[in-house]
């Protein structure tokens, strides 16, 4: 069997004058900091040890069948790396599916625009800084002050962006008070607009809880909106709303319903041993009351683990809670009775436990979905693409992610020859 490059190898070379370069320098602490190796022809048995699953299939499924429910228009929400799945790998997946793409910045707009994305983009949370570029990217935002139309007057009047190339969504607060015109606003807003030209492609707002006296203030607004912009579209359900036909109107904007089912994330076993009682276990005052069989978790707050509320880990199809503190790189979990190998696969989370692993952490399903960032790496299942790090390459990859966590399955990592 052709040997593994890992650290062993890297500290033998490196102590030797005659061979050390760079590159086995390098190769070194990469190794060392267990990131993935792309390119180094050392480290190219060298695999991931900690990988997010993303089931396109899932995620593309959710949104026909709740489309086909609501009988309206859908906008997906991909706003933060699409709910931690992945932000163009998603939007590409999908757009054939959709109407319209949601993101709550500038770069995640452009990021769009530049992997292919041809269907509109509305941009939630710009600032009047950024109006140039959203223009000259083509996408449409949320115009949500006074300010932000001050500003549009500004570069309209020194034509700097021409008013029919401005694609804006009025913003309407009903009642959450966070972004958009009060009723008492909208007037004044529509003769601005007309003033310069501007036609809003839609109106929106957002439901701090399902709440019929927002509706009603929405209502209000776009009741308004109509008697001078009839066309634009109105939209205000979200994923928790869109069951309720009312709440309906042109367009929903889908978010976490969407994703639901789709993620698992994948770790390894790095060390395992049992302890003794009354032995400390990580940091802390932790103290085993009795023998404990413990694995060492690769996975710690870096990469998205709680700190301060664990969540369990899963080896063997069974629940291993974690022993004292969260670390930075790894964590330390209860076994039960059977003491598993090093290499042995560990699920932090699936669509199985989604729901336990948020209750656990005193939090909701959103955080679990969003928070894994760092050393890991995004395999995507039902996708041709391969796998994309950290979900920020909205480019493409090849299959050697996938065939990297193959590997890792296949064999024990630190196998020698």
């Amino acid at each position: 069997m052709k040997s593994k490059f890992c650290l062993t190898d890297a500290l033998s070379t490196i102590t030797s004058e005659d061979s050390f370069t760079t590159d086995v320098f390098s190769a070194y602490f990469d190794c060392v900091r267990g990131y993935v190796i792309r390119k180094s022809k050392l480290c190219s048995r060298c695999v991931i040890k900690l990988a997010v699953y993303v089931d396109l299939d899932v995620i593309k499924k959710n949104i026909l069948r709740i489309k086909t429910d609501v009988g309206v228009k859908v906008m997906l929400m991909v706003k933060a790396d699409a709910y931690g799945h992945g932000l163009c790998k998603v939007a590409r997946a999908v757009e054939d599916t959709v109407d319209a793409f949601g993101v709550a910045t500038l770069e995640e707009g452009i990021a769009l625009r530049k992997s292919g994305i041809k269907k509109e983009i509305l941009v939630l949370a710009c600032a009047p800084y950024e109006i140039v570029d959203l223009v000259e990217n083509g996408l449409s935002f949320g115009l949500a002050n006074f300010v932000m139309l001050s500003d549009l007057e500004s570069l309209i009047s020194a034509r700097r962006i021409d008013a029919k190339e401005v694609k804006i969504h009025i913003a309407v607060d009903s009642g959450m008070h966070r972004l958009g015109f009060s009723e008492s606003e909208v007037d004044r807003l529509t003769e601005r607009m007309k003033g310069i030209g501007l036609a809003p492609r839609g109106v929106y707002s957002h439901l701090r809880v399902r709440s019929y006296a927002q509706i009603r203030a929405f209502e209000r607004v776009c009741d308004k909106i109509a008697e001078v912009y009839p066309s634009a579209v109105r939209h205000i359900a979200s994923s928790h709303s869109c069951a309720v036909r009312r709440m309906r109107y042109d367009m929903v904007r889908l978010g976490i319903a969407a994703y639901k089912g789709a993620m698992t994330v994948e770790s390894e076993v790095i060390a395992a041993r049992q302890v003794q009682k009354g032995e400390f276990i990580s940091y802390g005052n932790y103290k085993a009351k009795q023998a404990l069989n413990t694995a060492v978790v690769f996975g710690g707050y870096a990469d998205g683990a709680n700190r301060e509320r664990p969540s369990a880990v899963y080896i063997r199809g069974r629940e291993c809670r974690v022993l004292g503190r969260v670390c930075m790189d790894m964590c330390i979990v209860d076994c039960g009775d059977f003491l598993p190998e090093i290499g042995e696969k560990a699920i932090l989370t699936s669509p199985e436990t989604f729901s336990d692993t948020a209750s656990q952490r005193g939090s909701i399903e959103y955080t679990v979905m969003t928070c894994w960032r760092g050393r890991i790496e995004r395999i995507y299942v039902n996708d041709k693409g391969g796998s994309e790090k950290n979900g920020k390459n909205c480019g493409s990859e090849n299959e050697r992610g996938r065939k990297r966590v193959g590997e890792r399955r296949d064999m024990r990592r630190y196998e020698r020859t």
